[in-house]
Formats: C-alpha cells, structure tokens, sequence
C-alpha cells in the first residue's frame, strides 16, 4: 500500500509522478495505489523556511534612487550565489516623494552572471518561517554593478509626484511576467531614476530560494546540470 505524504511524490506503487496542483486536493493517481495529497508551491516554500523577504531595517526609511541611468549603479539588486535557484515573487515599492526632472524610469533586469562589485548596504532579509534557515540570496541597497546587461523584464514610466489623482500609480507592485529562475551566479536589478533628483522609496522584495536537488524535488522533474538561468 502506497504511504500518504504531506506533498507530491507520485504512485510508489508505479513510481509515477503526480503534477503539483490545487492546495491539499488529492488528485487521483492511474495504476493503483492511493490518492498523493499535494500542496501548493508557494505554501510548500514557505512552510519550509524558502521563501525570504528583505526590506530596509528602519520602518520608516527609504531607499535613493539614481539621477540618470547607468547599469553600474542599479537601485536595489539580489546577488545569487553559486548553487542556488532564486525565484523571484515580487517587488513592492512605494514613492515617497516628487522628483525633479521629468517621470520616474523603473527598469527590472536580470542576469546570468555575477553582477554585484562592491559597495552598498546589506538589508535585512527575513524567512517565511520565522527561525527558519538563513538566506543566502544577497539583498543590496546602492551598490555598484559590474558592467553589463542581461535582459529587461519591465519597464516603468512614472509621474514625478505622489498625486491624489484617481489612477495615479504611485505604489508600483512588480510580479514577474513568467516564471523566472535565477540559477547562480545570477542577479536580479532594479534601476531607478529621474532627471534631476533621485526617486526615493519604501520597498520590500520577496523570493524562493531552492537547491537543485530541492528545485527537481519540489517540480518532480530531473533538473539537468547546466549552468545559466
């Protein structure tokens, strides 16, 4: 008789796999055996300590963005070490104030290499699961890149003032269009900037972070060694 476990791991009685699907339903498994509870993902992630959130350590400060464009100075980066996967869930930002110098440019990018140079503030970066493992995804603040350019993600044009205005966006919320994962090393920037004053913001970025061995568990997929994203 099949065991029943807490997450997908197919028919032991074929060693079939069963497909991650609605949280807690049990999907019915062909060729005999019992029912394999599942779990969604994200819950999964979280209930195992993966999923981490960095914001800044004061409640009430603010991170500066750029006066110009220049990819050696991105706002906000993640730096992913070697043997980790990092799936970005989102970033949060709020503008605090009114630029000078024309909209607001956001540009979200990622990268196959080792972006991070030196410099910038280390943020505070918390577990889903409070006293769960700790992070291993950098978070910084103005740091300096290394030269060079992956791809674009997306790209924002904001106005230069917090306006009362009804459809104003003045709390950008950024989910990735696709599922985007970040094999180390890899990184994953935020650019801010404005004409003549640099945005500042409060902000929260959230994330997975997963081995291979835990990524091909959590997929129930062979996860081939190779390198990139």
């Amino acid at each position: 008789m099949a065991e029943r476990q807490p997450f997908p791991i197919g028919d032991t009685t074929n060693g079939q796999v069963v497909q991650v699907s609605d949280a807690l339903r049990p999907i019915p498994v062909r060729g005999g055996g019992l029912p394999v509870p599942t779990i969604d993902f994200l819950w999964k992630a979280s209930y195992e300590g993966k999923v981490f959130v960095a914001g800044d350590a004061d409640q009430n400060d603010v991170v500066t963005g750029q006066t110009s464009f220049a990819n050696t100075t991105p706002t906000l980066m993640l730096d992913v070490p070697d043997g980790i996967n990092c799936i970005p869930l989102f970033v949060d930002l709020m503008q605090t104030g009114t630029v000078a110098g024309g909209d607001i440019e956001l540009l979200f990018e990622i990268d196959r290499v080792d972006r991070y140079s030196s410099g910038g503030t280390s943020e505070k970066v918390f577990s889903s699961m409070m006293g769960g493992p700790k992070n291993k995804v950098a978070c910084y603040s103005g740091a300096t890149a290394v030269a060079g350019y992956g791809m674009t993600l997306s790209r924002y044009d904001l106005a230069p003032d917090v306006s009362p205005a009804e459809g104003a966006v003045n709390k950008p919320f950024w989910t990735p269009p696709y599922p985007v994962i970040l094999r180390g090393p890899a990184a994953f920037l935020i650019y801010s900037s404005a004409g003549a004053t640099g945005p500042t913001w409060f902000w929260n970025i959230g994330w997975i972070e997963l081995t291979d061995a835990e990524l091909a568990n959590y997929l129930g997929v062979y996860f081939p060694d190779s390198p990139g994203v």
